[in-house]
């Protein structure tokens, strides 16, 4: 493993371990209810992300007809 992807691990790693003790505090030392928090906003997320899909025709999407004015 180069030495640049080991250390962009271990910042991930450690922002990581650092989002998740913010989340148990946050949530009263209760590593359940932080798990549940966690789970409930991913369920949110995935759902406003349906909507933009949803919303976004398909060929704007593909990039046609972006613009119109010549």
């Amino acid at each position: 493993m180069s030495a640049l992807l080991a250390e962009k691990l271990a910042d991930e790693n450690e922002w990581l371990e650092t989002a998740t003790d913010q989340a148990i505090e946050a949530c009263g030392g209760d590593m359940r209810a932080a798990r549940e928090a966690a789970l409930i906003a991913m369920t949110m997320m995935e759902s406003e992300l349906s909507d933009v899909y949803a919303s976004v025709s398909r060929g704007f999407a593909r990039g046609i007809g972006e613009s119109r004015d010549g």
